[in-house]
C-alpha cells in the first residue's frame, strides 16, 4: 500500500517518510506562515507524541522531533509551509 506523501516534505523528508518504520524518532525544521495556529500545532505534535524543541520568536522555524512515520502528516497541517527533516533522534 502506498503511503500519501505531503508536498510539502523535502526530498530528505520524504526518503525519511517513506522508508519509517513506527517508532523511529526524527528531527525536523519546519518553516510556518505567520498566521499558524500556534496552540494547535503544539497539540498535533503532542498527540503525535513529538514535542516542540524550539519556536523563537518572530521565527518561522520551528524545531520539531517526531515519529518519521507522521512527517507527511506533519507537513499538510494547516499554516505549514515546508518540512526539512535531520538526523535521527535517540529516545531520551
Amino acid at each position: 500500500m502506498e503511503r500519501h506523501t505531503s508536498s510539502r516534505l523535502s526530498p530528505r523528508a520524504k526518503r525519511l517518510f517513506l522508508r519509517a518504520n513506527p517508532g523511529q524518532c526524527v528531527s525536523a525544521l519546519v518553516e510556518v506562515a505567520p498566521s499558524i495556529n500556534k496552540d494547535a500545532f503544539r497539540d498535533k505534535i503532542t498527540g503525535w507524541g513529538g514535542s516542540i524543541h524550539r519556536w523563537p520568536d518572530q521565527s518561522g522555524t520551528v524545531s520539531v522531533a517526531l515519529d518519521a512515520t507522521y512527517l507527511s502528516q506533519l507537513a499538510d497541517v494547516d499554516g505549514v509551509v515546508y518540512v526539512e527533516a535531520g538526523e535521527a533522534v535517540r529516545p531520551s
